[in-house]
């Protein structure tokens, strides 16, 4: 993730990190989002080698080959990626090439005293073309090895000491003393006092014996004497106070400590990154610096440069002149490219609002298409219905009598399209004669004058619109009159069919009417007299059940300790009794056995005991590989955390000495910085001294200038008002002799002029009144065909309405009189009415409500002892909570802990709660569960979820239960974070698994019986019973699937079908599901039994 959000920030494209997968605990995520990241490097230019695959090494579909490395922790290919990547992306970025050779050349000329190419500064130049880079790092580097060269002659050109041949950059910079004297070169002494720099003696380098400077720095962090740990000190205290200086600058942190120098040694590459971040900075700070002192020198300069003599204001004020027309031309510039930007933006967004509109509409038309085809397909469903049902009633009864009606039905259907032909030949000789008077109008109103226009368009604008209305008027009296006939022909046609049917069905009543008063009677009698035998039953049973549970409560509970003793005593005797009876007789028999046996069984007893050791050792062998790779792992697991902790530990210690020693820099900053401010005080009370006596002799001079200029300006107005009032006679006399030539022809050419606005503003006007009338006209078709559609809709409607009640009349009567238990179906809906009645008849207050239905349930599972068996009170919950939130959050705060002690006693083994009272308490909590807060707070612990799962798993042969508990599960999971919360929690996804696993076997044993049963002739009972529990099964783990999908887990029985799995039910399609139940069916019983399932 680290790696990703880097790549973000290097590419500038946000996103990268969108993609990756969280948390990365698992390697495969790991290896997932390092390849995302190597990938979108690559995509930039930096791209990383691997190493070569191993002989059985196998690679990855979608695994980067370079990813396992740094997975792994492989420091060289990481500090590789890091390098590249900074070359190719952030070098650039940071480093200019035009300005840093713009700041050596300064730094050349400094060094040299601005003599240029002879003394000191060519010297320093020839030693600054001698810098290179080291070859490793230049192979590396590429097209960036010329930026690198730069930085190199930077560092050079600012300390004065080039050292950084081939090879020798690490052991240059390993003390830290020249990168403290950049920092003093550009932030001064004030910063990074001299005296502050630990520079290491040549005697102490010399006392190492070694030649090559980084094997004396590598001999000394080796000593442990006082002067190897004076040197570890120094060169410690040099890159705390360069990593100061760059946090205060704003940088990115230290990129090269001296602790890492002191311990591993410094590094070429390490070194120019850190080089690079500082010449990034300190030239950013710098360029402040160098234009204040720019333009203060350019200010005193122009302060001592000597007054300029008469004409140099004038000169002075062209010259700003100038300044302000270029400045205005490229303001004007910029606006005008800041107007195009904006258009083409504007522009692209109209595009895109059009796009979005046109998607929009395209839409909204495929969906109007859709409907209309929809109620197509249902007007067709519905007219092929009522043909089939009138086709046989024709075909049967009325063929005969309908001959008649179909005629006068066709006579009637020609005068209705005669009607129609005529009102649409209305229609058309009505839009005929409007048009023809609209052309006849607009042939007028274009003749008449445009005086005239106004009168006419406000008569034809009222003449028109009585036209329409009394149009409008015929048309509606000619809709509505055609749909009253419509109506009332169906009306008729709807009672004839009626009739028809009623004497059908009232001949066929009378014939079987003697039969049915005989049965009806019988029927009565055996009903009334089980009616009063059940409420006897019923009361009795009712009775005997209070009674055998108040007595076998308290009965239970006073032997139930006196029961168990007895049986454990009892059990313990006879036990022992068995035992030793047994023991006895298995002894003799041994005896017996063993003299004629002996030698044969102890021949084989030492061959199993070979084969049992050799298969002792190799599962001994194959356990401590197993154990041994633990233990390794274990190890790699502790190691990296210690050593996290152990880089955390020095990073907080390195952190708070840099912290102290930032607080002792800023006390000395804030000294040093209100002794500046004093001086800095006292110079500028000096110069204030100095400017206000300039002033005075500036202002005298001044007064003595103007008394000059004024005098020669006067002068000079004098001349130019002469020259002037020449100018203007001459010119007058030019007008007058051009006024004497024009004045003829000026009344003229107003004329035409005023002649020619006319005709165009006549034009104008003409051609928008004919497009207002053209708008007009079409606006009023598309009134007229929208009414008409209207009307016509509206009429459909209705008629299909009407059409739909009739039927939905006719077909429940006809069930009503044709239902096998039609007499106790009018029985229920009677009592229903009686009951609706005498509700409606009670008072407010004998009504029961939801409330207090609810508190009466609670009181009674209160009162209960064991509320497991309590199921009238657990189902009258389950009601009251499905139809209020009110009522279930009332049980939630009085009920959770004994639903809870509910469900904990039906995972219990041995326990004797009822399946109703366990399925109603289980839809309490799923109603429970549709308060938000409620269901966060039962959530909020692993309990419920695994209460759910055990009786999940304790109940899968109760169909059911099992679904209900299903379904209060998946209500548990209404959001993806809710799912994802459950999928976390170990043991109730293993829970839900295994019964998943289960259901699969199940099915699929299930399913090898109902093979069998095709192959050969079974028991029917077995085939029914087999059939049916494969059915269920089916339903309990397509319910079941649709948990696990909401988990983000693969279906229990999903997967491809493999020939080495045949008979895994976790390949293939489940046992149960659609398409292999179609391939049974050559059981007579099985195919019936599916039939009667399926409807």
């Amino acid at each position: 993730l680290g790696l990703q959000r880097l790549v973000d920030a290097l590419t500038g494209r946000p996103g990268l990190v969108d993609a990756a997968r969280f948390p990365a605990a698992a390697r495969p995520a790991r290896l997932f989002n390092v390849s995302l990241a190597l990938e979108a490097l690559a995509r930039h230019g930096v791209r990383l080698e691997a190493a070569a695959p191993g002989p059985g090494a196998t690679p990855r579909p979608g695994v980067h080959p370079a990813a396992p490395m740094l997975v792994d922790g492989d420091r060289a290919p990481t500090l590789d990626l890091l390098w590249r990547a900074f070359l190719r992306l952030d070098l650039p970025r940071r480093v200019r090439g035009q300005a840093l050779q713009t700041e050596i050349d300064r730094l050349a000329a400094g060094r040299g005293d601005g003599t240029g190419g002879g003394g000191q500064g060519g010297d320093h130049a020839a030693r600054l073309a001698g810098v290179v880079l080291p070859p490793a790092v230049e192979a590396d580097a590429g097209p960036a090895a010329g930026l690198l060269r730069l930085v190199l002659c930077w560092a050079a050109a600012a300390t004065g000491c080039v050292q950084g041949a081939a090879g020798n950059i690490a052991a240059t910079y390993g003390d830290g003393r020249l990168l403290c004297l950049l920092v003093r070169e550009y932030l001064g002494e004030a910063v990074l006092p001299r005296s502050e720099i630990y520079e290491v003696p040549p005697a102490l380098l010399a006392s190492t014996g070694a030649e090559d400077p980084q094997q004396q720095a590598w001999a000394l962090s080796c000593r442990e004497d006082a002067a190897a740990r004076q040197y570890r000190a120094g060169v410690q205290s040099n890159f705390d106070r360069v990593a100061l200086a760059m946090e205060a600058l704003g940088g990115s942190g230290a990129l090269l400590s001296g602790e890492d120098v002191v311990e591993h040694g410094a590094d070429d590459r390490s070194v120019l990154l850190a080089l690079c971040g500082m010449c990034s900075r300190l030239l950013e700070a710098s360029r402040e610096e160098r234009g204040a002192m720019t333009i203060q020198r350019l200010w005193r300069r122009r302060a001592a440069a000597p007054r300029q003599g008469p004409g140099a204001a004038r000169a002075h004020l062209h010259a700003w002149i100038a300044a302000a027309s270029r400045v205005q031309a490229a303001y004007r510039r910029h606006v005008f490219l800041s107007g195009l930007e904006a258009a083409r933006r504007d522009r692209a967004a109209r595009l895109e609002a059009a796009t979005r509109l046109q998607a929009l509409w395209r839409g909204r038309a495929a969906r109007l298409a859709l409907h209309a085809t929809r109620a197509a397909a249902v007007t067709l469903q519905a007219l092929w219905h009522g043909r089939q049902a009138r086709r046989q009633v024709l075909e049967e009864k009325l063929l005969p009598r309908l001959l008649a009606g179909v005629a006068v039905r066709r006579a009637e259907l020609a005068e209705a399209r005669t009607a129609r032909r005529q009102e649409l030949a209305a229609a058309a000789m009505q839009t005929a004669w409007r048009a023809s008077h609209g052309r006849r109008a607009f042939l007028k109103a274009r003749r008449a004058a445009p005086v005239l226009q106004a009168h006419v368009r406000g008569w034809l604008e009222r003449a028109r619109l009585a036209r329409r209305r009394s149009a409008a008027i015929l048309i509606q009296a000619a809709a509505r009159g055609w749909a009253v006939r419509r109506h009332e022909q169906t009306k008729a046609r709807a009672a004839q069919i009626i009739q028809a049917h009623w004497r059908q069905h009232r001949l066929q009543a009378r014939d079987a009417e003697n039969y049915r008063r005989l049965r009806e009677a019988a029927v009565l009698l055996q009903r009334r007299w089980r009616a009063v035998k059940a409420a006897r039953l019923a009361a009795a049973h009712a009775a005997a059940t209070r009674i055998q549970r108040m007595w076998r409560g308290s009965v239970g509970r006073r032997a139930f300790l006196a029961w168990r003793g007895a049986a454990e005593m009892l059990q313990r005797h006879w036990r022992g009794h068995h035992a030793r009876r047994r023991l006895a007789t298995e002894k003799g028999a041994a005896l017996a056995v063993q003299a004629a046996w002996r030698g044969w069984r102890a021949r084989r007893e030492r061959a199993r005991l070979h084969a049992a050791a050799l298969a002792v050792q190799r599962v001994w062998r194959g356990h401590a590989a197993r154990r041994q790779l633990r233990l390794d792992a274990a190890a790699i697991f502790v190691q990296r955390h210690a050593r996290g902790f152990l880089a955390r530990r020095a990073h907080h210690r390195r952190r708070g000495a840099a912290v102290t020693i930032q607080r002792a820099f800023r006390a000395h900053l804030e000294a040093a910085r209100a002794a500046s401010v004093a001086a800095m005080k006292a110079q500028m009370e000096a110069l204030a001294r100095a400017m206000q006596d300039y002033s005075r002799r500036a202002a005298a001079a001044r007064r003595l200038q103007a008394g000059w200029r004024g005098c020669l300006e006067r002068r000079h107005l004098a001349a130019v008002a002469a020259q002037e009032a020449a100018e203007r006679a001459r010119r007058a006399a030019r007008e007058a002799a051009a006024r004497a030539t024009i004045a003829p022809w000026a009344s003229v050419f107003l004329a035409r002029i005023r002649f020619l606005k006319l005709r165009r503003a006549v034009v104008l006007a003409q051609r928008a009144w004919r497009s207002e009338y053209a708008r007009r006209c079409a606006a009023s078709i598309v009134i007229q065909a929208q009414a008409r559609a209207w009307l016509g809709v509206r009429a459909l409607r209705r008629r299909r309405a009407a059409a739909l009640r009739l039927q939905a009349a006719w077909r429940g009567g006809r069930v009503r009189q044709t239902h096998p238990q039609k007499r106790r179906l009018a029985e229920a809906r009677g009592r229903l009415r009686v009951a609706t009645e005498a509700a409606h008849l009670l008072t407010p207050s004998q009504r029961t409500t939801l409330a207090s239905r609810t508190a009466t349930a609670l009181s009674s599972l209160a009162a209960v002892p064991f509320p497991e068996v309590a199921c009238g009170a657990w189902e009258t919950l389950a009601r009251c909570t499905a139809a209020s939130n009110a009522c279930a959050q009332t049980c939630y705060d009085a009920a959770l802990p004994i639903v809870m002690a509910v469900l904990r006693s039906g995972t219990k083994a041995g326990s004797n709660v009822q399946p109703e009272a366990i399925r109603h308490a289980v839809m309490c909590l799923a109603h429970m569960g549709r308060n938000r807060s409620c269901l966060d707070a039962m959530l909020a612990t692993d309990e419920v979820l695994l209460l759910l799962a055990a009786l999940l798993q304790r109940n899968r042969d109760k169909e059911e239960l099992f679904l209900a508990l299903v379904s209060t599960i998946r209500a548990f999971l209404p959001t993806p974070a809710h799912a994802l919360n459950a999928s976390r929690r170990p043991a109730f996804v293993a829970t839900v698994e295994g019964v998943g696993r289960m259901l699969a076997l199940k099915a699929q044993n299930h399913m090898a019986t109902l093979n069998k049963l095709e192959r050969a002739k079974g028991s029917d009972v077995s085939a029914r019973q087999a059939t049916k529990a494969l059915v269920t099964a089916n339903r309990q783990l397509l319910a079941l699937n649709r948990v696990l999908s909401l988990l983000g887990l693969p279906a229990a029985g999903a997967g491809p079908q493999s020939a080495n799995h045949p008979q895994d039910p976790m390949h293939g399609p489940p046992a149960g599901s659609p398409g292999v139940l179609q391939r049974l069916g050559k059981n007579t019983i099985v195919r019936g039994v599916l039939q009667a399932l399926n409807h």
